[in-house]
């Protein structure tokens, strides 16, 4: 195999990893959504769509919740180190719940992040899950409510 084989090759499951994250409507609405109705929160808490986290492992959560995070706007941050509290997850069409949860299992919780919103748009349902693998279900016509965050949000605001 040539080196440029080898490069492709090492490439191609990334992009096509990449590829099958791809969102659509039904995804951004939900993402947008739920930041509006997480910005209640903003005296506590920085909702941040599509940060690159850089923990024992790459991820890029729909969504992370930080305690309020201070700025420098002369200095970017591209990769972030540190754990947000908690992590958004929307499930697309072509994803699989097993992959949120070893993204849970082996990346978000190990680093410290202590829940795991998993979210299915098609039957309007957030899967809460805490870092010792707790679970907390929630519908569309609930309340969600975080205990590790204190979060509260109306879930019938967000699948509208």
């Amino acid at each position: 195999m040539t080196i440029r084989e080898e490069i492709i090759e090492s490439i191609v499951p990334d992009i096509e990893a990449e590829i099958e994250k791809l969102s659509g409507k039904n995804h951004a609405r939900i993402q947008s959504r739920l930041i509006i109705e997480l910005a209640q929160f903003e005296h506590l808490y920085d909702a941040l769509p599509e940060l690159d986290l850089e923990l024992p492992g790459r991820a890029r959560p729909d969504i992370c919740i930080y305690p309020n995070l201070s700025y420098d706007w002369w200095a970017e941050e591209h990769k972030v180190k540190e754990a947000p509290i908690t992590t958004i997850e929307i499930l697309s069409y072509q994803q699989g719940v097993e992959d949120l949860i070893d993204k849970a299992k082996n990346i978000y919780f190990p680093a410290g992040v202590k829940s795991a919103w998993f979210v299915e748009p098609a039957f309007g349902i957030i899967h809460v899950v805490m870092a010792d693998r707790e679970t907390l279900t929630f519908t569309r016509k609930e309340m969600l409510e975080d205990p590790m965050t204190g979060v509260r949000i109306e879930l019938g605001k967000v699948f509208r």
